[in-house]
């Protein structure tokens, strides 16, 4: 194992309790280290600080792994990766598809697994994502892990390699591996048991974005569907429903199979057609009427109806990557909640959405109210959402807190 040396007088953060230390915040000579290996972190009295994974060539040069002066063993990953699956159950989350590792929030830094659940047979299939040459390293170790823990069930695993934010580390996005299958699933179709959906919800796990599904707006749609129930829509006798950036539908999906005996419209919008192909299917699934139309949100809502629709969903992807796209992120989130705001009918619901980890609640919230006052609307805002509980949040690293929801009403009076 590697030896580095912090700096004297440096790693504020790190000694608060944050799992990373910045390649400035090193002693000369870490350099030469390959990325990936097992580090060992000293101060400047030779004293034990931490033990993980360090990558000389990443602005995040050292990532913790444990503080016990042990060594980082493949029983020590297990550990951690069923401790992680523990607090699913503890939170009863495991009857439905869910986030089983949330990298440093469980331990097991730049490790991604999901658990997709299918509707059918209740089978399960893990998808692995590594951000970090480190995480790499421990993908064998969770292998294993997973294999104990399935036993003789028949299972499948996916590693999907693919996040952009492995250019940062100097890797390569590669293409999605299956390195186990179950007979007679086709994994870039599968059917998966989610809280939202009853009747399930069709998913790509092979091509789709992400590990194929975002698992984190679980909580949000139960938020949002729970305020609906007991919201005057349920008297109408038309629904509309607005699902800006779709994916595969599951905010219109989840929303529209709220008003079993009305007559609901949901129009769902992305500029990818094979995501509003799954859209298509899903919202079919649930006899819900559809209309579904292809475009790039950012550059044209021509298309779309002005203060037509009972409820706007604007869930668009991050648009901010790194800081050197917050001013023009920030300008796109203005110009979209913008338009998406004059979709709203008066006495309408409109829900919104921000996974930029580097835009700022505080930021987002003023950019929606320049965004009402643009669109000369009035909102009251009634709900607050969050990633989901198997997404979890740790005080100290306050970089696992990304996912932004706002739920609001427009006035029954305009702005002006």
């Amino acid at each position: 194992m590697d030896v580095w040396y912090l700096k004297k007088n440096e790693g504020k953060k790190f000694f608060n309790g944050h799992p990373w230390v910045f390649a400035n915040e090193l002693c000369h000579g870490f350099q030469t280290t390959k990325p990936g290996t097992s580090v060992e972190l000293r101060d400047q009295e030779n004293q034990f600080l931490a033990s993980g994974y360090g990558n000389p060539h990443s602005l995040i040069a050292f990532r913790e792994l444990s503080r016990t002066e042990n060594p980082i063993t493949p029983e020590h990953v297990h550990r951690k990766f069923f401790d992680a699956i523990a607090f699913r159950k503890k939170l009863g989350l495991s009857e439905y598809s869910h986030r089983l590792c949330f990298g440093e929030s469980d331990g097991l830094a730049g490790l991604i697994v999901d658990l997709y659940i299918l509707f059918e047979t209740g089978k399960r299939i893990y998808v692995l994502q590594s951000h970090t040459a480190g995480a790499d390293q421990l993908i064998s170790c969770v292998l294993q892990a997973i294999d104990s823990l399935e036993g003789s069930h028949d299972y499948g695993v996916i590693l999907k390699n693919n996040a952009a934010s492995r250019f940062l580390e100097g890797l390569k996005k590669e293409e999605s591996k299956i390195l186990q299958n179950i007979e007679d699933i086709t994994l870039e179709h599968v059917k998966i048991k989610t809280p939202s959906h009853d009747k399930g919800i069709w998913v790509d796990l092979m091509t789709g974005q992400k590990t194929g599904f975002f698992l984190d707006q679980s909580f949000n749609i139960q938020l949002v569907s729970q305020i609906l129930e007991k919201s005057a829509l349920m008297q109408l006798s038309k629904v509309k429903i607005l699902d800006l950036f779709s994916y595969a539908g599951q905010w219109g999906a989840a929303l529209g199979s709220i008003f079993p005996s009305q007559n609901v419209t949901v129009c769902a919008t992305d500029a990818s057609e094979p995501a509003l192909n799954f859209a298509k299917e899903n919202l079919n699934i649930y006899n819900l009427a559809n209309k579904i139309i292809k475009c790039d949100l950012l550059k044209d809502f021509a298309s779309l109806e002005q203060a037509a629709f009972d409820v706007v969903i604007c869930d668009p992807p991050a648009l901010i990557k790194s800081r050197k796209h917050i001013f023009t992120g920030q300008k796109g989130y203005l110009k979209l909640n913008t338009d998406a705001l004059k979709c709203v009918k008066s006495g309408g619901f409109f829900i919104t959405c921000s996974c930029s980890r580097l835009l700022s609640e505080s930021d987002f919230f003023e950019i929606l109210n320049h965004a009402s006052i643009k669109a000369k609307k009035s909102i009251q805002w009634i709900g607050r959402g969050v990633q989901s509980p198997d997404h979890p949040i740790l005080a100290r690293f306050p970089e696992g807190q990304y996912l932004k929801c706002w739920i609001g009403v427009v006035s029954m009076s305009n702005y002006y």
